[in-house]
């Protein structure tokens, strides 16, 4: 993440100031999407990406704090392996939402960059002597085999369609009118209410 307050793609529901007025243009976060159960679809990044296509930008402020408590089964290989495969479905049915090129800008970079130095990093702590540096290294190449096959499986299952290529800025809109009537109505529905509910104004 960054050192310094600037811009990114989104942030995250566990610490996140938005104007009641862009909240409510918006139309607010999805009644049909978001994580339930098993099912992680993250329901933040795209009220930031339906946010930041009309209204402007997010803003990463490093020294904001918040606590977060983590259970201890969280804390085991299989919880992590799991969330991967989860978090990779959900990535899916964002981008067959709100278009591929656009919800998969910061992963592609995270892939790109992050991950290859993490391994990287993993090997040279083993090398200098880190027994666990090996295991930090396979843990993020099982991590990151993990989502792709999840974002797969999800892709298929939101579009139908075969995973096939890179993902093309001109294939960013994979779902047609008729398939975004529920998502419209819902957003709608959250409009009203976040009207009736009268939001605290965020300056």
């Amino acid at each position: 993440m960054p050192e310094q307050t600037q811009p990114v793609r989104n942030v995250w529901a566990g610490n996140m100031a938005i104007r009641s007025s862009v909240f409510a243009a918006t139309g607010g976060f999805r009644e049909d999407f978001g994580k339930v159960g098993d099912v992680a679809r993250p329901e933040d990044t795209d009220l930031c990406l339906r946010a930041a296509s009309e209204r402007g930008v997010w803003l990463y402020e490093p020294t904001g704090n918040v606590g977060h408590w983590i259970p201890r089964q969280r804390a085991t290989f299989r919880y992590f392996t799991r969330r991967c495969c989860h978090e990779g479905q959900g990535k899916a049915a964002l981008a067959a939402l709100d278009g591929a090129w656009e919800s998969t800008a910061a992963e592609r970079n995270y892939t790109y960059r992050i991950l290859p130095s993490g391994v990287l990093r993993g090997l040279r702590d083993a090398a200098g002597g880190d027994v666990w540096g090996a295991a930090r290294a396979a843990s993020i190449a099982v991590g990151f085999a993990t989502t792709a096959a999840g974002f797969a499986a999800g892709w298929l299952s939101a579009t139908g369609l075969p995973l096939l290529g890179r993902l093309h800025r001109h294939s960013a809109r994979v779902i047609g009118p008729a398939d975004r009537a529920p998502a419209q109505k819902s957003t709608q529905a959250a409009k009203r209410a976040v009207i009736a509910s009268a939001p605290v104004r965020v300056p």
